[in-house]
């Protein structure tokens, strides 16, 4: 069927309206969790559960999904192992709230399987819980489903958190199930190069750093990492080169601001380095820059 440009109008104007509604309810149930009022979220989403209207029924589930892993979060998180107001062992009420939590999520994932967001939060959830072999599993499973649905580059955002909370071990076994569903892909390379790095293998990050290079030198966070590894090393010269060929390449205004940080760090060009720093970075980070000539 070819759409005329109104009937194309009024489905954007539709689609709209729809994403709007959904906004709606979603930004209330949110708004009170942010402001740590679980209990009220509560009732407010229970209310949603009987509604006709199917958006208000969707947020319902995910709104109780999201109290009930809070819950199950405090109470792994208690040091005395006491059950909720010390009725139940832990860990049985524990186990409920994770049922109850998954069972709101497989009803959000039947009614609206574009809620990507939902397989990362379940992921999340499992590690926050310490069950990382679960969560490893359910990765495995979900990416081989939706593989075609779901970018790598939002699975490499659970390697960027567990890297930031120096779970480098985990990290790299996550990477390890991602090249398993996309081969040969050399963000994986470069992100394998950047925990390694973080680890402090800088023997081994380096052979993954000049392969992510080679596979990808159009890319110029490639180059970015490699300037890292020189800079740590101490082979600030090899350091400067490579930040340079990231330059040339279409770099973001943070690489451009590392750079510029760079410079001023080891005293050189010292213009360019304040000239890129006021260009590139926060005023936070803008330090010492001066009337200084090039050296």
């Amino acid at each position: 069927m070819k759409l005329v440009p109104g009937l194309i109008a009024l489905l954007v104007i539709h689609g709209l309206a729809i994403a709007d509604t959904e906004s709606k309810y979603a930004n209330q149930w949110r708004d009170l969790i942010k402001n740590n009022k679980v209990g009220r979220a509560k009732l407010l989403c229970k209310n949603w559960l009987s509604a006709k209207n199917t958006l208000a029924y969707v947020q319902a589930h995910r709104c109780l999904a999201k109290v009930e892993s809070i819950a199950a979060i405090r109470i792994y998180q208690r040091k005395d192992g006491a059950g909720e107001r010390g009725e139940r062992p832990a860990k049985r009420v524990l186990e409920q709230r994770l049922k109850n939590v998954f069972q709101h999520m497989d009803v959000v994932m039947k009614n609206a399987p574009n809620d990507l967001g939902l397989y990362m939060d379940r992921v999340n959830l499992l590690n926050t819980l310490g069950r990382h072999q679960e969560a490893l599993d359910y990765l495995d499973e979900t990416i081989a489903i939706i593989k075609k649905a779901i970018s790598l580059d939002h699975w490499l955002r659970v390697v960027d958190k567990l890297d930031k909370e120096e779970r480098y071990e985990l990290a790299l076994k996550y990477l390890s199930v991602l090249d398993k569903h996309y081969p040969g892909d050399y963000k994986i390379v470069a992100k394998t190069a950047s925990v390694l790095m973080s680890k402090g293998d800088e023997i081994n990050a380096v052979v993954y750093l000049r392969k992510a290079a080679a596979m990808a030198p159009r890319d110029p966070m490639n180059y970015i990492l490699l300037a890292r590894y020189y800079e740590l090393t101490g082979k600030i010269a090899l350091a400067e080169k490579n930040y340079m060929r990231a330059m040339n390449l279409k770099s973001t205004k943070a690489q451009r601001c590392e750079y510029g940080l760079f410079l001023r760090r080891f005293d050189r060009k010292m213009i360019e380095g304040c000239k890129l720093q006021r260009q590139n970075c926060h005023e936070d980070y803008i330090t010492g820059c001066g009337t200084e000539s090039n050296k």
